[in-house]
């Protein structure tokens, strides 16, 4: 049998969840009256969907793009201090 706490726990983030849809389904709605508007303007909605998804994706990838690009940097530094270690190494051994 459940205990009446795990119950009140189970109800209350149901109720969260569908707080949020609720909130989500009125920001949907907010944001269609944008577009309404935008294209009552003359703006293409399909092309400022695909703009802003564009820009939410490289918000998302931005954290992603840095570590990639820091991890790019570690390794062509190591590179070049290994490549020319072993560099230095073929020209003694040419001497």
């Amino acid at each position: 049998m459940e205990s009446p706490v795990a119950g009140q726990r189970l109800a209350s983030f149901i109720d969260r969840i569908l707080t949020v849809h609720r909130e989500q389904d009125e920001l949907n709605g907010v944001k269609k009256e944008i577009y309404a508007e935008a294209a009552g303007e003359g703006f293409d909605k399909t092309a400022m969907g695909a703009l802003v998804r564009e820009l939410r994706k490289a918000e998302k990838d931005s954290g992603k793009a840095a570590e990639q690009a820091e991890l790019l940097d570690l390794y062509r530094d190591s590179y070049h201090r290994a490549a020319s270690h072993v560099g230095a190494h073929i020209r003694e051994a040419a001497e």
